[in-house]
């Protein structure tokens, strides 16, 4: 696991460097890498030019789909999959630490991952909202949408998960509110 986290904060730091060349390159025609080492190439270069085509072309996939005044916004998503990740990693390992007492396990962390997930996706709307990375209004409006349900989701889920057995009404209730935020976010 620690070579994978490597590995994705290498292809991160490797992608964002790409993406600030290619922006100053577009800004100010400085089609080069000053004193940048490539992960990948082993091979350190002092101010080496960079082909502007070839290096829009490294970085259209990441950036083809976000407002220019965004160019960096695929390295905010990743940082919040990659804090996702890393609470699931979290839930894994205390999980098997609790060596088969799977009720001290949910009791003690499952609500506490549950509001890290939360207050990760939270984080990540609002820096959505204040960036509005897409183009256009209708792209960021569904962003929003899909972001504002998945934590009604969360915290309808929290509910349920700490309800007692005995409260089966209100645990249907919420499972129904469950499935109408699951399918409103499909309809909206």
């Amino acid at each position: 696991i620690a070579v994978f986290i490597a590995l994705l904060l290498a292809l991160a730091f490797d992608f964002t460097r790409s993406i600030r060349h290619y922006e100053r390159g577009r800004r100010r025609g400085e089609w080069r890498v000053p004193g940048a080492c490539s992960c990948f190439a082993f091979s350190c270069c002092a101010d080496a030019a960079i082909a502007p085509r070839r290096l829009a072309k490294q970085v259209a996939f990441l950036i083809g789909r976000f407002a220019s005044h965004a160019p960096h916004f695929q390295i905010v998503i990743w940082a919040r999959q990659f804090a996702l990740f890393l609470v699931a990693l979290a839930a894994t390992i205390l999980r098997a630490t609790e060596k088969g007492n799977s009720t001290a396990y949910e009791k003690r962390w499952c609500l506490v991952l549950a509001g890290v997930d939360i207050l990760i996706t939270l984080i990540a709307w609002y820096v959505h909202h204040r960036t509005q990375p897409y183009v256009y209004r209708f792209q960021n409006s569904v962003e929003s949408w899909l972001y504002g349900a998945t934590v009604a989701f969360l915290v309808l889920m929290c509910i349920y998960s700490a309800l007692p057995d005995e409260h089966v009404m209100t645990g249907a209730a919420l499972q129904g509110l469950s499935i109408a935020v699951l399918i409103g976010s499909l309809v909206g």
